[in-house]
């Protein structure tokens, strides 16, 4: 699948492809309706209680939650902010848009969403925690007002309230047309800085951030240069969930705003996330960008349209599907070159069918190691340490990803296939659903076959 005019000429980077037919007899109508889209990035959907009952750090998203449509199974387009938000804001994917690396840029061609629905008489806002989410990499391309954090890295700068306040400012000015609003932020993003009130909340023993825990840290764990001390894992996973609920706040301040201005009551409100975060699952601790696993591809994804009923639907989706579900539901066509699919939002006899394919982030090329990434890490100069040892130094260059890994879902089954080795594994989710028990050499027949429709594409 292809957005028109985009040539595609590499292929490693995580995209989810439905090859499937998506059939609904039914989908609930929002005509006119304001759109609210709030990414927050780096968010897993277990750490929710909407879809964990025994997390209580997310009040406010569980309250919209319950009388929403919760996609249980929502997987996001890549295991990175960059191309995921590029298939999150177009319905493209990553392959399509051609977004491979840090230097890539949304193309010039491809539609918006912003841009859509500014064609079609809406007002148009964004207010993000910027590094990617920018106008140098082109995300502005739509909207009539463009806001972004200033900073190259995630850090206290990128994180906090921000987008929030200049989102909630932009809604109390007076207006005379429809509008479609996107808020992101990287609030829950490492390193994680909690406020001492939600790390009481939750844990009353810890009062303080673990401040040990910066990004250095994270990626001496990452590259074996440092051991993680008893309890290390337990005070970074709080961490996470800590920084979630001032998340949670944060989210909640715009959902009462809208409340208190009665948009409520004709606005369509999308909460979701480009990518989750690994906490050990697969030998990796507050970790991204790496893997094709579930724990970093599954994330929230929460639809509410005002009047509709809330409900729990089980089926597969995709973020890419967000674009083509929004435009269904304000009654607006979609391109048909669009990746993503217009989902079910409410009857009980629609069913969706899919299949997904995906890749992990990357190049399919080595480049020169140049500098110390802790070093820069120390000063300040580079955050993103998902990195994996190079032979030569310990390191990849600073701002590469190359892991190689490719999957395909069909089923009850998932494979994943190294690009540099050639090793096949093979994951039966019914009944193996953490993704820990290889049966490739088990299911020789059923590898083969999900490996030729990961070939194929379909």
């Amino acid at each position: 699948m292809k957005a028109k005019g985009v040539v595609l000429t590499k292929w490693m980077l995580t995209l989810l492809l439905p090859f499937s037919v998506v059939t609904a007899r039914a989908q609930t109508s929002c005509k006119d309706c304001n759109v609210v889209l709030i990414s927050l990035d780096t968010l897993s959907a277990n750490r929710l209680g909407a879809y964990d009952p025994k997390k209580i750090n997310s009040p406010n998203i569980d309250k919209l939650a319950s009388s929403a449509s919760v996609y249980k199974n929502a997987f996001a387009p890549s295991s990175w902010t960059l191309p995921s938000h590029g298939s999150m804001l177009t319905g493209f994917s990553p392959a399509s848009l051609g977004l491979w690396s840090m230097t890539d840029r949304l193309p010039k061609g491809s539609p918006t969403l912003a841009a859509i629905l500014k064609k079609n008489g809406y007002m148009t806002a964004a207010f993000t925690g910027g590094v990617f989410l920018t106008k140098e990499y082109g995300f502005d391309r739509g909207f009539d007002r463009f806001w972004d954090v200033s900073g190259l890295t995630v850090n206290a700068n990128t994180k906090g309230g921000a987008p929030f306040d200049q989102s909630i400012a932009w809604l109390k000015e007076k207006r005379t047309k429809p509008f479609f609003l996107f808020v992101h932020s990287y609030q829950a993003h490492e390193p994680y800085s909690p406020s001492p009130e939600a790390l009481a909340k939750l844990d009353p023993s810890k009062t303080r951030s673990f401040d040990t825990v910066t990004h250095k840290t994270l990626l001496e764990w990452r590259l074996g240069k440092a051991a993680m001390k008893s309890g290390d894992a337990k005070d970074l996973s709080l961490l996470y969930d800590a920084a979630i609920f001032d998340l949670d706040v944060h989210v909640g301040r715009l959902l009462d705003e809208i409340k208190n201005l009665k948009l409520d009551l004709n606005t369509m409100i999308i909460v979701t996330s480009d990518h989750g975060q690994e906490f050990g699952e697969h030998d990796c601790h507050g970790c991204h960008g790496h893997s094709v696993y579930d724990e970093i591809l599954r994330v929230p994804m929460i639809v509410k349209i005002p009047g509709a009923p809330g409900r729990d639907l089980a089926s597969p989706v995709s973020t890419m599907d967000i674009v083509p579900t929004v435009l269904r539901a304000l009654g607006l066509p979609a391109s048909p070159a669009i990746d993503g699919s217009a989902l079910p939002l409410v009857d009980p006899s629609e069913s969706i069918e899919r299949a997904f394919v995906a890749t992990s982030p990357g190049k399919d090329e080595t480049s020169p190691v140049e500098e110390d990434l802790l070093a820069k890490i120390d000063k300040g100069d580079v955050t993103f340490g998902l990195l994996k040892p190079s032979v030569a130094s310990g390191f990849h260059p600073i701002r590469t990803f190359q892991t190689g890994l490719r999957s395909v879902r069909s089923g009850q089954y998932k494979l994943v296939v190294d690009h540099f080795s050639g090793r096949l594994r093979l994951y039966d989710l019914k009944k193996d659903p953490g993704e820990t028990k290889d049966v490739a050499e088990a299911l020789p027949a059923v590898a083969s076959h999900l490996k030729t429709k990961l070939i194929l594409g379909k």
